[in-house]
């Protein structure tokens, strides 16, 4: 049977050769002008991690400290749950490259609220919960064992210490 050129749902392949083009166009997904827009506004735009904050510092204060460098498009200050207060860090994203590296050299490492703060590029977000993700630590090491040099019994068994 050859295939039909009416895409009906009752007339056979036509009407699977359709389904199979609209799956694969979803798989493989070409870029559209607004995917385009979006990944050349986040390559503009510069994440910082901003450290050792004060609690007494305000998202106001901090936010006229940057606005001298440039244009602050997004403010993130997280809270503690329990207590309620702001945390010693905040998140900010620059409007530009240039603004943020600006910012970095300009503010790394003053005074504010008499704290020295700690500016750069923040890192991207690792998924997963801490417990899940891989330690730092070479599985070809070898666990290091305490040397057992107890004497070997008549049995040929290590011959068990026992307490005083």
């Amino acid at each position: 049977m050859l295939p039909s050129a009416d895409t009906s749902p009752t007339s056979g392949h036509g009407w699977f050769a359709v389904r199979l083009i609209l799956f694969w166009s979803l798989l493989v997904k070409k870029p559209c002008l607004q995917d385009l827009a979006f990944r050349e506004t986040q390559n503009q735009t510069m994440k910082l991690f901003i450290g050792n904050l004060s609690y007494d510092t305000t998202e106001t204060e901090l936010s006229e400290l940057l606005s001298e460098i440039g244009t602050i498009i997004e403010f993130r200050r997280p809270q503690d749950f329990e207590t309620g207060k702001p945390r010693g860090f905040a998140f900010i994203t620059m409007d530009s490259q240039e603004a943020g590296e600006k910012a970095i050299l300009a503010l790394d490492g003053t005074k504010l609220d008499g704290r020295e703060l700690k500016v750069n590029e923040a890192e991207e977000r690792r998924s997963g919960h801490p417990a899940d993700r891989p330690k730092n630590v070479s599985m070809n090491v070898p666990k290091q064992r305490p040397v057992d040099d107890r004497p070997v019994g008549k049995d040929g068994k290590k011959v068990r210490y026992k307490g005083i």
